[in-house]
């Protein structure tokens, strides 16, 4: 924050100093302004690009932050959008289709080991880490939003982005 006060520049001021006393009527000055006025944009350009870098780096690898960035982006009033980190759980082979023979699977009570088995539905929501859930009333690009994401994801991470 004390570092932002170094680039702090007023264009229009510092051209009106340069300017002697003797130059400095309306005419004068609305021209010099008009000469700095190109300074000006980039220079603020460059404070805009500043402060998204800033927010940027605020941004942690985790799920809470992630969700912050994007519902200040694309639903900054209501922040509907939600992200929902799935647990991990492998499937089980029974049996390969090429062998079309089920295995029966069965434990003793006295065993103490429960077994959950889950369809191929169930297990094919874990081909990902997270679920991105957006409000069907959001307008939004989807390959915006992804670009969006993957500027914050970890590259090995996985999602799907859901209607809801």
């Amino acid at each position: 924050m004390a570092l932002k006060r170094i680039y702090r520049v007023r264009w229009n001021k510092l051209a009106t100093w340069l300017l002697p006393v003797v130059l400095r009527h309306n005419k004068m000055l609305a021209l010099v302004k008009a000469l700095v006025a190109p300074m000006n944009n980039l220079y603020q350009r460059f404070i805009d690009y500043g402060n998204d870098t800033d927010y940027r780096i605020g941004i942690a690898l985790s799920a809470v932050h992630l969700q912050r960035a994007l519902n200040d982006k694309y639903d900054s009033t209501l922040r509907r959008i939600r992200i929902v980190e799935l647990m991990s759980k492998d499937g089980i082979a029974l049996f390969q289709r090429e062998e079309n023979k089920p295995q029966v699977l069965y434990t003793k009570i006295s065993e103490g080991i429960t077994l959950v088995l889950h369809s191929k539905e169930e297990t094919a929501g874990f081909a990902v880490d997270f679920i991105v859930q957006v409000p069907k009333a959001l307008l939004f690009d989807t390959k915006e939003m992804r670009a969006y994401i993957d500027i914050f994801k970890m590259e090995s991470k996985t999602y799907i982005i859901e209607l809801k």
